[in-house]
């Protein structure tokens, strides 16, 4: 798989509270456009989860690259990651993050 050797990957999941979606949304909308302009981010996907229950909140998945854990945690421990994690907090029922590097796979054919 051909990729650099220091990138690494933050995944992290979210489930809105009951009527939350819009809001997470919102916040989803506003950290795609903050990425954008930050270079060492370098991929940044928030997805919903389409096989749900009815009456239950979709979860939602945000997928990032960043060109090194050393600029993963800068960038993790930023005055505005910390404002953005204090807004999600309150609207969400689950929320975990993982931190991973790839060990197999590929990009595209």
């Amino acid at each position: 798989m051909a990729n650099n050797q220091n990138t690494v990957q933050q995944m992290a999941i979210f489930t809105p509270k009951k009527g939350m979606v819009d809001e997470l949304l919102k916040l989803a909308a506003e950290g795609a456009e903050h990425h954008k302009h930050v270079p060492t981010c370098l991929k940044w996907l928030f997805s919903q989860e389409i096989n749900v229950q009815d009456g239950d909140e979709p979860s939602f998945i945000l997928v990032q690259e960043w060109s090194s854990v050393e600029e993963l945690f800068a960038h993790r421990d930023s005055e505005y990651a910390i404002n953005m994690r204090n807004r999600i907090l309150p609207i969400v029922s689950k929320f975990e993050m993982k931190t991973s590097k790839y060990v197999a796979g590929f990009h595209s054919k």
